[in-house]
């Protein structure tokens, strides 16, 4: 029983690490894709947005 509980506890701990370590990646992508990132006439690079941090 225990050996059931920690492989599935494993599983979901690897289903999450994979998906957190994609949000970076994620993130600059879709603001490269999606958001106007002028500001003046200035364009702030995608990978700067990873500066903001809510």
């Amino acid at each position: 029983d225990r050996m059931i509980v920690f492989i599935i506890l494993m599983f979901f701990n690897i289903v999450f690490w994979a998906c957190f370590e994609q949000a970076g990646t994620s993130l600059t992508l879709f603001a490269d894709r999606n958001v106007d990132r002028m500001i003046g006439g200035w364009e702030m690079g995608a990978a700067t947005t990873q500066f903001f941090n809510p």
